[in-house]
């Protein structure tokens, strides 16, 4: 997967609990392997910190 396809992906509108936490595992995958580039990509376009607090209001509903 490259980060284009990530950033596709964060684009979502889906309600899906599942989806977003699956989301955050491929990107927390994929900045383990990719290039300063990549990730400076994710961060520019705001897409990390959507999954993080998206994934964290989720994590929040289930306590």
């Amino acid at each position: 997967m490259n980060v284009d396809d990530l950033i596709n992906k964060t684009k979502s509108n889906s309600c899906d609990d599942e989806y977003w936490l699956q989301l955050e595992e491929e990107i927390l995958e994929f900045l383990k392997t990719s290039s300063d580039e990549d990730r400076n990509k994710l961060k520019r376009k705001g897409q990390l910190e959507k999954v993080h607090m998206i994934c964290g209001g989720i994590r929040y509903k289930k306590i």
